[in-house]
């Protein structure tokens, strides 16, 4: 789970937790390949929009490492806004 927006990721995460799932978090995308380095987890849910690297980034350089394909990504964003959209 990596997202720079503490309350959503501290929030799903539980919720994760409490289902049963073994689960890492990261404030930003290159703690996230931190953490995915050591945790190589099946599925990440990756904030589209964090700092020092945006998620975007961090799925491409997760695709190239030797176990990035074999991960499920999925994209969040709170970008839902009607400017955002645009």
């Amino acid at each position: 789970m990596a997202d720079d927006n503490y309350d959503s990721g501290h929030t799903l995460s539980l919720l994760l937790k409490i289902k049963g799932h073994d689960v890492r978090t990261a404030g930003d995308g290159l703690e996230a390949l931190a953490v995915a380095e050591e945790f190589r987890p099946d599925i990440v849910l990756m904030d589209v929009s964090m700092p020092k690297l945006d998620g975007y980034e961090a799925t491409r350089r997760l695709r190239e490492t030797s176990y990035g394909n074999d991960i499920m990504i999925v994209a969040l964003t709170g970008w839902g806004q009607p400017d955002d959209i645009a």
